[in-house]
């Protein structure tokens, strides 16, 4: 069973200690380059923390900024130490310190000996940590608790920053390569057909770059604008997709859409990883991630092939 008290807190910590790894959280903070190095230098820490100031049997920290819509819960000790996305019972210490702004102090009746333990509030998260002892955790020197576990989550803040940063950029990588190998031409397309050609077209466009949609634009006879020829639905069915058009000379209040552009050979090519976020405003309203490349025979360009999330 869980208890909130007012316990004043009996830790008596040597303020040079504090300073020495508050310091180093901030020094690793700063270094960090690289998620991969987050395990190493955390478990050092750790262990300082462990044999200099509190003897913790637990520690643990939720990241909350972003509650109740996502949520990480990152095991700190015991090890081993890791990362999970986490949903959250509304009664939960850790949501209610983040909640009301102030620390849950707390205790276990059935374990030997009794474990007790303070779950601390953030700037975006809630740090928790349980020892095991039949005295009574009181408050004292929270501030000293506070300067630690900021400086903590800092860190840990910057781990997590990384890990997004990285898997950004490996989506970047292979929407890129493929993007290279869809501009330049390097996918087998041939078919007996017109129409088999285009399928296979939209067909490479959804699965090897993992769009969700796909379609291929034609400049139609008179010139004047890129039709829709095949394309994916929201089930994923290719089908005929006629009714899409862009205008390629849009009237003059009309803004000339990159459509028209790559058409015009104007613009090599047209990728974003946001596009009404960025303000183009599609027709659903919801776009995302969006590529459109041109088409040629020889010299002169024939249309459009396009994929979006």
């Amino acid at each position: 069973m869980l208890f909130n008290r007012r316990y004043k807190m009996a830790i008596d910590i040597a303020p040079q200690k504090i300073e020495n790894i508050t310091a180093r959280l901030f020094k690793t903070s700063v270094c960090l380059e690289k998620s991969s190095d987050f395990v190493v230098q955390i478990t050092q820490i750790i262990t300082l923390l462990r044999e200099q100031l509190l003897p913790f049997v637990q520690l643990s920290y939720y990241q909350l900024d972003n509650y109740p819509d996502s949520v990480y819960h990152y095991f700190l000790h015991p090890l081993p130490i890791g990362r999970e996305k986490a949903t959250l019972d509304e009664n939960l210490a850790e949501v209610q310190a983040w909640r009301q702004g102030q620390h849950y102090i707390w205790h276990e009746t059935e374990t030997s000996p009794m474990r007790w333990g303070l779950s601390l509030p953030l700037t975006k998260g809630v740090v928790t940590f349980a020892v095991s002892s039949d005295e009574p955790i009181r408050e004292n020197q929270f501030q000293d608790l506070e300067k630690i576990f900021a400086a903590l989550e800092i860190l840990i803040v910057r781990y997590s920053e990384l890990l997004e940063l990285e898997m950004l950029r490996a989506q970047e990588r292979a929407t890129d390569e493929d993007l290279r190998a869809l501009y330049d031409g390097s996918h087998d397309l041939s078919g007996d057909e017109s129409h088999e050609v285009v399928h296979k077209m939209v067909q490479m466009v959804k699965e090897k770059l993992n769009f969700d949609r796909a379609g291929v634009f034609l400049v139609d006879e008179e010139g004047q604008m890129l039709r829709g020829a095949l394309g994916v639905d929201d089930i994923g069915s290719i089908v005929p997709i006629t009714s899409t058009v862009f205008p390629l000379y849009p009237k003059d209040s009309d803004p000339t859409t990159e459509a028209a552009l790559i058409a015009h050979d104007e613009l090599p090519y047209f990728l974003t990883q946001d596009l009404d976020g960025e303000g183009h405003d599609s027709i659903e309203g919801d776009i995302k991630a969006s590529i459109a490349v041109p088409m040629r025979v020889g010299g002169r360009i024939i249309g459009m092939m396009a994929g979006d999330n």
